[in-house]
């Protein structure tokens, strides 16, 4: 299971002459001519089952999904998650999408009487000016429906929506599919309380209170978390869990498990608020990185929101405050229960699970039980980070994950020391949070590798033909490009404003910089490819700067790059061995490079990781969200007369691709077709040029995303050659 969903797949050869000029004058590593051969990917794994959707499929990883807003707000603690509207035909009719009769409250802050999912989302006055649906927290509450849709709904459910005030017009996408009785078409079915479970567990584990992208690998029973083959490989590190039931009010509630001790009564029986959001953390370092990469909840209440119950595996036992719960202001203490200390011993009837067999999804881990009571639970994985400030000469045998210094070296000068002010990824020294490295230079290159290449049972075989990411995590100093926002120095800036290229009232966007100097090789952005492919810097095809100015050394965004493919390379590192020799294909590498001699040229680089899928669509270099490179086919074709050469992306977020051939000799001709495939009699861009002239399609993937297929069809006779190549 994982946050996304995708399409196909293919394989490329890179012509002599690139091969030649991505060798020149650089540390480059050896290129490799060598091609194999291999059927187009079905698509299967990414069709919403395998990759399920979760985050990439609307607007749960493309949009606003992942910034947190929807879950901060009135739209989750508001009696809109308990009302009769999610049980009855106000969710499973038509009126809770505004389009059906309902009848419209009273407006006062925070209504009680409005318990249907209609009069939730339209008709509430959580601000108390008397005006319902003007700035009510509306957008929380119809993120908070797409959420729901994402997770419990499958793949193939869309649902239009807009509001009855005309504010927000959007589309719902299903991806796990928890809840098939829930998200089913008969409105009288009661819903199974093991579906509210699930499906609390899994909008839970997506909060995001800092608003910034970070891929996690969703883990349940249901077949619609099962994990795809190099989820397994980049998802190994445990995170967190989540359990309880959004649509029970919290209440009080009696622990037989346990003596009542009227002196201790953090470990005592007894009555104790049940708040039925519950969270603990699975990972030892969940500390030291979480906040860093944008989320807190792994490691905290989440702002009130959840009872954070420590260590998962500690067994604690907290009793909850007396007092009553106000949903109106779920802030206050009355309603936490006493807070875990990471010292505390476990108690009887503290926190446990159970595990259940022939589960289909990406976890045996059945329930979550807590004093007494159980509940499904989800649990979370997150990418193993690797850090590039401190890169090795060899490879540690056996290790996941390692940066290794290719050339040149690494002065201490070129390492810097962030503080709690100036956090980025490493351990914790007393008075630092780790390191970075200021900048790379020509002489200088580094490797980042990531292996199930290890003895059984702990080797992890890969999918050649599954599309991964790299995400590398960056500061750059400078101002910022057209149309970026600085998050933290920007903050009224909002993002419709930021994305437009204005400069607004406070001049936060906007600006001028240089192009940032780094070269980057991929192993492989082609399936069953040997060799290395420069797609980064003056030596690749692609010309896009991924790594624009973020406004400061202190601020960080993200640069990826798509699609690169296992492959099973491990055994050519210096100082590793292959424990799984053969086609195991189970090792992913990027090779890093300064552009020019001085380091200062170079972004400030982080940590990097690896992610199943493409990037978030919305890492459009314009704004805090990041930058994204589609590392296409730049793939020699020869082609005779009537003769046909055909391509197929891998999945692709929405946005605007460009495909072209140039460096044509004799006449051929590009068809080109989004979301189908490409033919004499099926095309959306054919420009039909003359001979030995060069043809370009620029092609629109919609907000769902999808594919896009080329073909190459010699036209006069003779045999016509051309350099295919496709970039976003």
């Amino acid at each position: 299971m994982f946050n996304r969903d995708r399409h196909s797949q293919f394989t490329l050869a890179m012509g002599t002459a690139l091969l030649l000029g991505a060798c020149a004058g650089t540390d480059a590593p050896a290129v490799d001519e060598s091609t194999q051969a291999v059927a187009a990917y079905n698509g299967n794994g990414w069709n919403g089952n395998g990759w399920n959707g979760l985050a990439y499929n609307g607007n749960g990883w493309n949009g606003n999904g992942w910034n947190g807003n929807g879950w901060n707000g009135n739209g989750w603690n508001g009696n809109g998650w308990n009302g009769n509207g999610w049980n009855g035909n106000g969710w499973n009719g038509n009126s809770w999408g505004g389009t059906g009769s309902a009848q419209d409250c009273t407006i006062t802050p925070n209504n009680d009487s409005c318990t249907t999912l209609h009069d939730w989302v339209n008709h509430t006055d959580v601000n108390g000016n008397g005006v319902a649906g003007d700035n009510d927290d509306k957008g929380a509450r119809v993120q908070a429906l797409s959420y729901w849709v994402s997770c419990a709904c499958p793949p193939n459910v869309t649902i239009p929506f807009s509001d009855t005030h005309g504010l927000i017009s959007t589309t719902f996408s299903g991806g796990l599919g928890l809840a098939p009785t829930w998200c089913g078409s008969d409105t009288s079915a009661p819903v199974p309380s093991s579906e509210m479970e699930i499906v609390s567990a899994c909008l839970m584990a997506r909060i995001n209170m800092k608003g910034k992208h970070y891929p996690l690998s969703l883990r349940s029973l249901e077949s619609g978390t099962a994990l795809t083959t190099n989820e397994k490989l980049t998802h190994n590190e445990p995170l967190a869990w989540y359990w309880g039931n959004l649509w029970k009010m919290p209440h009080l509630d009696f622990d037989s498990t346990t003596f009542i001790d009227s002196v201790d009564l953090s470990a005592s029986g007894g009555w104790w608020w049940n708040m039925e959001r519950f969270s603990c953390s699975a990972a030892t370092d969940v500390l030291k990185d979480q906040a860093l990469y944008g989320r807190d909840c792994d490691s905290s209440d989440c702002g009130g929101h959840l009872e954070f119950l420590g260590d998962c595996g500690s067994g604690k036992k907290m009793l909850g405050s007396l007092g009553s719960w106000d949903p109106k202001a779920p802030g206050n203490s009355y309603y936490k229960a006493t807070a875990a200390t990471l010292f505390q011993s476990a108690q009887p009837g503290g926190l446990a699970s159970t595990t259940q067999s022939g589960g289909s999804g990406g976890t045996s881990t059945a329930t979550a039980t807590y004093r007494g009571r159980s509940w499904r639970v989800m649990t979370l994985n997150r990418p193993e980070t690797l850090s590039l400030e401190q890169p090795l000469s060899n490879f540690l045998d056996g290790s996941y994950g390692q940066v290794q210094l290719e050339s040149g070296s690494i002065p201490a000068a070129q390492v810097a020391y962030c503080t709690l002010d100036n956090p980025c990824e490493g351990g914790i020294p007393q008075d630092q949070r780790g390191r970075k490295l200021l900048g790379l230079s020509s002489s200088q290159s580094v490797s980042v590798t990531l292996s199930g290449n290890k003895a059984a049972p702990w080797n992890i075989p890969g999918d050649p033909n599954e599309p991964m990411s790299i995400a590398i995590r960056y500061s750059r100093p400078g101002k910022l490009g057209d149309g970026q926002c600085d998050p933290s120095g920007c903050a009224q800036t909002t993002w419709m404003e930021c994305a437009s290229g204005k400069v607004g009232f406070n001049g936060c966007i906007g600006g001028i910089d240089s192009s940032a100097q780094l070269r980057i090789w991929v192993m492989n952005n082609t399936p069953y490819s040997l060799g290395w492919s420069p797609v980064h810097g003056s030596i690749s095809p692609y010309g896009k700067n991924i790594f624009p100015a973020t406004g400061s050394a202190t601020t960080y965004s993200t640069a990826y790059i798509y699609p690169i493919y296992t492959q099973d390379a491990l055994a050519t590192v210096d100082g590793a061995s292959d424990k799984t020799p053969g086609i195991t294909y189970d090792t992913l590498r990027v090779w890093l490079s300064g552009e020019t001699a001085n380091a200062a040229d170079a972004p400030q680089l982080d940590t990097a990781y690896y992610l199943p899928g493409p990037p978030p669509g919305d890492a459009n270099c314009r704004g805090p969200n990041g930058c994204w490179l589609f590392a296409g086919p730049n793939r020699s074709v020869s082609v005779a007369q009537n003769a046909e050469y055909s391509y197929t992306s891998p999945p692709l977020p929405a946005g605007t691709y460009t495909i072209r051939i140039t460096n044509l000799s004799g006449d051929a001709d590009l068809y080109v077709k989004a979301n189908g495939t490409a033919a004499v009699n099926s095309w959306d861009c054919r420009p039909y040029q003359g001979a030995g002239t060069p043809e370009t399609c620029v092609v629109t993937l919609p907000l769902t995303g999808g594919y896009l297929s080329a073909m190459v069809r010699g036209f006069s006779a003779g045999t016509a050659t051309a350099t295919l190549t496709a970039n976003n």
